[in-house]
């Protein structure tokens, strides 16, 4: 059931207000996603900490920057 008595142009000025919020609230959240994405990107380097590394695509193990090789 709808109201009997709609006054179009005034529920438009009611919820001016808070649409423009929305709409900021969202744009907000957008940028905090492309600022997230953005930082792992930017964080997602190589691995570190470990003595011993493994390429998983050729099996090359790096020992401190040098290449050796292991065959089974």
């Amino acid at each position: 059931m709808s109201a009997p008595d709609t006054n179009i142009e005034k529920q438009k000025s009611r919820h001016k207000g808070p649409l423009i919020g929305i709409t900021i609230g969202v744009i907000f959240a957008f940028v905090l996603l492309a600022g997230l994405a953005t930082w792992v990107v930017w964080e997602g380097g190589e691995p570190e900490g470990a003595e011993l590394q493994i390429d998983g695509r050729d099996g090359t193990v790096e020992i401190t920057g040098s290449s050796v090789t292991i065959t089974e």
